[in-house]
């Protein structure tokens, strides 16, 4: 189960570059995008810590019950101290899958911490697919996605994306696609949520770990814009294992 008890976390490189709340179109007021992140308010959770090295971090997370929050594996795996909302976890649980090997497979990982929970959507079942539209949520840096990350405000915000593909492990959206508010994750969305559907029938499908792009000599570093993907480690294969580690850690 690969749980060990913490003071707080870290946010470490997956993919090429972790994932902060999004880019955003240029054609819609970053006011929609901001409005929209109040929808999701009552269970995207901040998440905050100290890495190895000394350095403090910012990145996201999904409350999935009371005491439980669900984050990217890479954000925590080096923590020395991890915090949600500035409520101390006490417990961080890896996947024991995980591997920091450049893309990271199940990038998962649960923490403990005495944060209430009101209403928390449910997990998914397994049958999100290409040409869904999905929604996403974190707080962080944000920009256009015609130009990349610009700046980090802390504010939550939301978009949308469309599924492109979705393999036992991932589900990829392109940085910007056909679907209602388009949205590209961001360093300090690591751990946030993608949900498939809306309002109460919304599903927690994946979880936010970074964005990618195929490696061509000469091009741009990674900013979360046109020409790159967002990856979410999918949450359904993983529920066993999610069950299992909130039965028996108290």
């Amino acid at each position: 189960m690969n749980a060990r008890p913490v003071a707080a976390a870290i946010v470490a490189a997956l993919l090429t570059q972790p994932a902060t709340a999004g880019t955003t179109d240029e054609r819609i007021p970053d006011s929609t995008y901001v409005a929209h992140g109040r929808s999701f308010r009552a269970y995207v959770r901040r998440v905050s810590g100290v890495s190895v090295n000394g350095k403090g971090f910012e990145a996201s997370g999904v409350q999935i019950a009371a005491g439980w929050v669900l984050t990217a594996a890479h954000v925590v795996d080096q923590a020395v101290s991890v915090e949600v909302e500035e409520v101390q976890v006490t417990v961080v649980c890896v996947h024991p899958d995980w591997r920091d090997d450049g893309l990271g497979r199940s990038d998962l990982a649960l923490l403990r911490c005495d944060v209430p929970a009101g209403y928390v959507p449910p997990l998914g079942d397994g049958t999100e697919a290409a040409g869904d539209v999905v929604s996403l949520a974190g707080y962080g840096m944000t920009g256009r996605l015609g130009t990349g990350i610009d700046v980090a405000d802390g504010e939550l915000r939301a978009g949308t994306s469309r599924i492109d593909r979705v393999s036992d492990l991932w589900i990829v959206c392109p940085a910007r696609s056909r679907s209602p508010m388009p949205w590209c994750s961001a360093p300090g969305d690591s751990g946030g949520p993608m949900f498939v559907g809306a309002g109460a029938r919304a599903r927690l499908v994946g979880i936010v770990s970074g964005t990618m792009r195929d490696r061509v000599a000469g091009a741009p570093p990674l900013a979360s814009r046109d020409g790159e993907e967002q990856v979410a480690t999918r949450v359904a294969p993983c529920r066993a294992w999610i069950d299992a580690v909130m039965g028996m850690v108290r």
